[in-house]
């Protein structure tokens, strides 16, 4: 990403939990993580022949990248507009979805707020109004099948994430869920 100016375009960073990125002192506590770990594996590696070693190599290598980069990342991400998790949940991703360029998000909004509802009655009632107010898609059928295969109706699961990949064949959530549910069916 430090290579390709563009790139940053393209981010929304969110952050999890405290971070320790805004001030130099904190970006340099990562950067002596990395320098740590760079030594601990250069000692390993010290008493071994290097044909022996090539995956330690490799290893150590990627790492001592990071560590050479990490202050630079962490400055401009700290430098960048960004979101705070917790925030991100309140505005039920508004930001993600603007930055995606999806100007009606308020369908997809509606589904995060369903996918919220631990009851799984109130769940179904809200999946329910959710597709009289709204067109069916692929999340929506994805969002049902987890339903319907936590509910124990296995059969209308696979045929939820089913009509999920019909309207999207590239919707992961669904292809991931109707994989566990094949295998669980072999089992």
């Amino acid at each position: 990403m430090l290579k390709e100016a563009d790139a940053w375009s393209k981010i929304l960073p969110i952050t999890v939990g405290k971070i320790k990125i805004y001030h130099p002192a904190g970006r340099l506590s990562y950067v002596k993580y990395w320098q740590k770990q760079s030594e601990e594996l250069q000692r390993e590696i010290a008493g071994v022949d290097p044909v022996n070693g090539i995956s330690s190599l490799t290893e150590l290598k990627i790492i001592n990248l990071i560590g050479g980069f990490i202050e630079e990342f962490f400055t401009k991400v700290a430098n960048m507009y960004h979101l705070d998790h917790d925030t991100l949940i309140e505005t039920n991703y508004r930001q993600i979805f603007e930055k995606l360029g999806i100007s009606d998000h308020s369908h997809l909004t509606e589904l995060i707020k369903v996918s919220r509802i631990s009851d799984s009655q109130l769940k179904e009632i809200a999946l329910e109004a959710y597709s009289e107010k709204f067109d069916t898609n692929t999340y929506y059928y994805s969002l049902r099948g987890k339903l319907e295969n936590n509910s124990g109706r296995h059969k209308k699961a696979r045929d939820s994430y089913n009509k999920s990949l019909e309207t999207d064949p590239t919707n992961t959530d669904a292809l991931n869920n109707l994989g566990y549910l094949l295998q669980h069916e072999l089992d």
